[in-house]
């Protein structure tokens, strides 16, 4: 109600479907902080990258 987009993901009870959502959480997570920074979108995808890849 507040106009804030949001995310809901629902997953099979099984541990690889667990694994892959905590996976997928932790990327989102860490996307939100570059883009709480104030960077355009290519940059907040860029950063991602080069952090992901190191």
């Amino acid at each position: 109600l507040t106009g804030e987009e949001v995310a809901i993901k629902v997953i099979k009870n099984k541990r690889s479907f667990l694994q892959q959502a905590e996976i997928e959480i932790k990327l989102l997570r860490e996307m939100a902080v570059f883009q709480m920074n104030d960077q355009t979108a290519a940059e907040v995808g860029a950063n991602y990258i080069g952090e992901f890849l190191r």
